[in-house]
């Protein structure tokens, strides 16, 4: 069998676009792989920051019902000064 140039260069075409879709197809699973555990990291920092400022929020409830409970107790009965 005889291979002229034409042929050749058809075979370099095919392998040239094949190597190139499989280089693309590569490059974007591994972009998307990063991509995803960028955006997993970023949600298990926002989870993490929405569960602190809740806490934040409880301790600051628990310390304005004190506040409140020793006002009422310093207004009921009130000290001589």
């Amino acid at each position: 069998m005889r291979f002229t140039i034409r042929d050749l260069l058809w075979l370099m075409a095919v392998v040239g676009l094949s190597l190139g879709w499989w280089n693309q197809t590569v490059r974007y699973a591994s972009d998307t792989a990063s991509w995803q555990q960028a955006n997993m990291d970023n949600a298990v920092a926002r989870t993490d920051a929405v569960v602190q400022m809740w806490n934040y929020k409880r301790e600051l409830a628990k310390a304005e019902a004190k506040l409140k409970a020793a006002a009422a107790i310093q207004k009921a009965s009130p000290t001589e000064n």
